[in-house]
């Protein structure tokens, strides 16, 4: 099982979470050949390492692996990460936009960049791989999400401008009652 792992690009904590097991032990006592694994166990570690259950068994030394099967998991599996993070980094702005006094735009925009750079890594992967892309399982949620994202950040950026615009428009009405304040004043002081 070990090689199976290996082959697919897992650590022992990814093939334990992928194969049901809270922790890496059960895996580390399989590969060394200290505890068999239970027979569902066995076939769901075929499936998810693309091999015959003979391979993992010993019984083989084909794993009857399919290599273009396999380089597609190996690419889901480096989408799946870059979705991860890219979720969690947007996932940490939101927290960081809600947990801000109101009006901290600075962090707004941040989410709105960090949301279309992750919009624009979906449509970049989708154009390199399409195939992959379109048979994947979520391929055309994602997609649909990814545009979905994309909306809502441009009414976000419409928003900033807006906002941005309101606020200099204040300040400018605002500067210009100052001065016209300060001039009459000037004026009161030099009648007086």
């Amino acid at each position: 099982m070990q090689e199976a792992r290996r082959i697919n690009g897992f650590d022992q904590t990814e093939a334990a979470a992928r194969l049901g097991y809270s922790n890496s032990t059960q895996v580390s006592l399989v590969e060394q050949g200290k505890r068999l694994p239970p027979h569902d166990v066995l076939i769901k570690a075929a499936k998810v390492y693309s091999v015959s259950v003979d391979y993992l068994l010993g019984e083989s030394p084909e794993f009857d692996r399919d290599p273009k099967l396999a380089s597609r998991f190996a690419v889901l599996r480096r989408v799946e990460r870059l979705l991860r993070f890219n979720t969690e980094t947007v996932a940490q702005c939101l927290l960081d936009a809600c947990a801000s006094p109101a009006g901290d735009e600075l962090r707004v925009a941040r989410f709105s960049t960090r949301a279309n750079a992750l919009c624009d890594a979906i449509e970049r992967f989708k154009q390199l791989n399409s195939r992959l892309f379109d048979d994947a399982r979520g391929g055309a949620t994602l997609l649909r999400t990814s545009r979905d994202m994309r909306d809502s950040t441009a009414q976000l950026d419409r928003f900033l401008e807006r906002s941005a615009y309101a606020r200099a428009h204040a300040l400018s009405r605002a500067g210009e009652l100052t001065t016209a304040r300060g001039r009459r004043s000037a004026g009161e002081f030099q009648t007086t």
